[in-house]
């Protein structure tokens, strides 16, 4: 039977892609590899099968500052590379899928790639933008003229590029690279997940009302911000409660935490850290309003965050910064804007909610019908179809996510 490997700087069992794009493969007949992270717990520990197989790398991401990065980034091409050349020679793979960022994670492919692999670059972050965000120093030139070149040479080196939205592929595609390379595949929801908890969807106004932020807790996700607009909504809703779902970087959460107590809401507030993604859903439709407070920043304006369509697809309410990469598939008639980094906007809009059935309802059906539209699997079938020469049969994947 036909193998294909991924590779990826991150933990399998934490993000949605890469599982719900090997369970479509595995599905369709193929058997699939995966260079990844090592969990670093034992509850998330991998468990091989016939048909997925785990190979891990001992590096660990710690976000700090770029020299730190440069060192992860040296240290995990150097395993990957070789250890994706050993598992060619005995697998002889027809595809390669890399997920970047980081782009220098392309060059892993280099040796099934000249053996006759194909190789799918799965640009899910743009390391161009996230650098422009995250750092400012007197040595940007040096790393952005670096990220430049790496991410010339890795869009040389791909078949085929995939990209989860179409900010993305105008970015791309205003660097110089080719357009007709690059196909959408979304990140849509899961439905071998969602589909568990779509048809309970109803409405939540018995319960007490909840304010869900879900996502990796950064700066330029605007936590902060989210944190002092439900400062201002415990006063016209007194027995409203906020849930928070993700880690991140530990000073930026201990500066939201400080915040809640600053604003004495502490107490208020329901701190859940990293939930397994089969739990996802059902936190999701048990909420009044989800957040998105995302501030204006290079990455966030051409991102699309995919929590818009799980939360879409499960007819909860969105509040979501109004941003050009957003504003691209969802309109007002579907989910709620607010004025990014304005707090006081955003409670206004969490609170209109509350007092406003009629507008929740119309904002639900809305963007539920968007939402059902914005598929990934046809998109993601035809690109290994064309890049592995096998008929992928359409359908919905019907394999147990009980991968990792």
């Amino acid at each position: 039977m036909n193998r294909i490997l991924f590779i990826m700087f991150k933990y399998f069992n934490q993000d949605p892609r890469p599982q719900r794009e090997a369970a479509a493969l595995i599905d369709q007949g193929f058997l699939v590899d995966v260079i990844c992270l090592s969990p670093s717990d034992a509850e998330n520990k991998y468990e091989n099968s016939e048909r997925l197989r785990f190979f891990t790398v001992p590096v660990h991401k710690k976000r700090k500052n770029q020299l730190r990065y440069l060192y992860e980034y040296t240290a995990l091409l150097g395993c990957t590379f070789s250890v994706a050349a050993w598992l060619y020679f005995r697998n002889r793979y027809k595809m390669v899928q890399i997920f970047v960022m980081p782009e220098i994670l392309m060059f892993s492919g280099v040796i099934p790639k000249l053996l006759g692999a194909r190789l799918l670059m799965d640009w899910e972050d743009p390391s161009f933008e996230l650098y422009l965000t995250k750092f400012k120093t007197r040595y940007d030139f040096i790393f952005l003229a670096l990220i430049r070149l790496i991410e010339k040479l890795s869009v040389a080196l791909a078949d085929k590029i995939i990209t989860p939205n179409e900010g993305f592929k105008q970015a791309f595609s205003g660097r110089g690279f080719r357009s007709e390379k690059i196909d959408i595949v979304m990140n849509s929801p899961d439905r071998r997940i969602f589909d568990k908890v779509a048809e309970q969807v109803g409405s939540s106004e018995k319960r007490r009302f909840t304010v869900l932020y879900n996502g990796t807790i950064l700066m330029r996700h605007g936590l902060d911000v989210a944190i002092r607009a439900f400062k201002i909504v415990t006063e016209k809703i007194p027995d409203a409660r906020m849930v928070i779902i993700g880690d991140g970087e530990s000073d930026y959460v201990n500066q939201c935490r400080a915040i809640a107590e600053q604003e004495n809401i502490a107490g208020k507030i329901d701190w859940r850290g990293f939930v397994n993604i089969d739990q996802i859903p059902d936190i999701i439709r048990q909420s009044s309003v989800v957040v998105i407070p995302n501030r204006k920043t290079e990455f966030t304006v051409i991102n699309f965050p995919q929590r818009i369509l799980e939360c879409g697809y499960l007819r909860v309410p969105l509040v979501v910064s109004r941003l050009p990469g957003i504003e691209y598939y969802m309109n007002d008639e579907s989910i709620c804007f607010f004025e990014p980094e304005n707090y006081k906007n955003l409670a206004e809009k969490i609170i209109s909610l509350h007092t406003s059935p009629l507008q929740r309802q119309t904002l639900i059906e809305n963007a539920f019908q968007l939402c059902k539209n914005l598929t990934w699997e046809p998109d993601y079938k035809k690109v290994v179809n064309e890049l592995t020469g096998e008929r992928v049969r359409a359908g919905k994947t019907s394999v147990s996510s009980n991968y990792a």
